[in-house]
């Protein structure tokens, strides 16, 4: 599969499942010109963005003992990394001239 490809998958699918699956083996053979994106990512529903922003408390120690408590920040911490991995999809997008050994 084509880099290029496998970063298209990540930001436009809407599955969770197709954003997190491992890739196949990669090749780097067909860049692309650089493309136009959309605002956000795309994302099943109950993950989409919120208009009204809100900080996130880290819990302190003593509260991660809490079921609840300990859920919030994982979802906080896997969104984070879910992000990452999106911001990442879009600047392969974005920049196909950047360096191969930083694509």
């Amino acid at each position: 599969m084509e880099l290029r490809e496998f970063a298209e998958k990540i930001l436009h699918s809407s599955s969770l499942a197709d954003k997190l699956a491992p890739p196949p083996t990669l090749t780097d053979e067909c860049p692309g010109s650089g493309t136009d994106v959309p605002m956000e990512p795309a994302r099943p529903i109950k993950l989409t963005f919120q208009k009204e922003k809100t900080k996130f408390q880290l819990p302190s120690v003593e509260h991660l003992e809490q079921d609840e408590v300990r859920g919030r920040l994982l979802h906080f911490f896997a969104n984070h990394e879910l992000l990452a991995t999106e911001l990442m999809a879009l600047v392969l997008l974005k920049f196909p001239d950047a360096p191969k050994a930083f694509r």
